[in-house]
């Protein structure tokens, strides 16, 4: 019995030797036994990869999380950046586009020229106007460009060629009856002034006479420019005599020049006038 009981002693000296020491919080030494059966430690290792694997992906979560947050700032930063972008584009565009006819110093357009070259830079762009297009008989290109000096009407994207030509047409047309024209005097007409050559005479000299000739003629230029459509062409001016013709009537005789829009006229008293009228022939029907 005695060899019994220190065998059993024995035994549970070596178990508690492999258990080994554990210290307690307080400092005092214990023992805890650790089963290290096969199974046991099979048990612990995969407990082990489990507590491992859950911490892995809650790092991976966080790991996630943070990429996310930083594409959602990357993607947020170049929106903003496109946005401010084109926002500076189309302020560029609008200054490029609101070109303003005689109406500041900096973007005046004087010229059919400059007028095309501007809209050209419309969105979308008009490739240009002419003046046959705004079919306004007896009007030329000098004033095309003085209406376009002249008048304060704004480009803007995405207007129409005819809102070009309908802002223009009115002034153009004004321009042909009011533009002044050049009165150019022909000295055929010498001989009906005194102490010229033989023929029918005005009581008072050229001097006297003829600007009250160009004043008759001023207020027909519209018609004659219209009539005329772009050609030269003569005409007669009848009417009653003016108070250096004594008791005859009056013909003016006009020749028109559509290149530099002038006028070269001569009077004369006379004696043979059936109608007073403007037109191509004496005496004809009227323009």
């Amino acid at each position: 019995m005695q060899t019994h009981s220190n065998g059993s002693q024995e035994h549970k000296n070596e178990s508690s030797a492999a258990a080994g020491p554990q210290t307690q919080g307080d400092g005092e030494s214990t023992f805890q036994f650790i089963d290290n059966r096969p199974e046991a430690i099979a048990q612990r290792k995969l407990q082990e990869i489990a507590n491992n694997s859950s911490q892995a992906t809650q790092l991976q979560a966080i790991a996630d999380n943070y990429s996310s947050q930083q594409q959602h700032s990357i993607q947020t930063k170049e929106n903003n950046e496109v946005q401010r972008s084109e926002h500076g584009s189309a302020n560029i565009n609008q200054q490029a586009v609101q070109r303003v006819i005689d109406k500041d110093n900096n973007t005046a357009l004087t010229n059919l020229t400059e007028l095309n070259n501007a809209l050209f830079k419309l969105n979308p762009q008009i490739t240009g106007v002419s003046l046959s297009m705004f079919q306004v008989p007896g009007a030329n290109n000098t004033m095309l460009n003085l209406a376009i000096q002249q008048n304060n009407s704004v480009l803007y994207d995405s207007m129409k060629r005819k809102d070009v030509l309908d802002a223009l047409r009115i002034p153009l047309t004004n321009l042909v009856n009011n533009h002044p024209s050049t009165y150019n005097y022909d000295p055929h007409g010498a001989k009906h002034f005194p102490g010229g050559p033989a023929g029918t005479k005005f009581t008072a000299g050229s001097g006297v006479v003829n600007p009250q000739l160009v004043a008759l003629i001023q207020p027909e230029i519209g018609r004659i420019r219209r009539d005329a459509s772009g050609n030269n062409q003569s005409y007669y001016f009848t009417a009653a005599g003016i108070a250096q013709c004594g008791n005859s009537d009056l013909t003016i005789q006009v020749d028109f020049d559509f290149a530099s829009d002038s006028i070269t006229y001569h009077g004369y008293p006379d004696n043979g006038v059936v109608v007073y009228a403007l037109s191509r022939t004496k005496n004809g029907a009227a323009i």
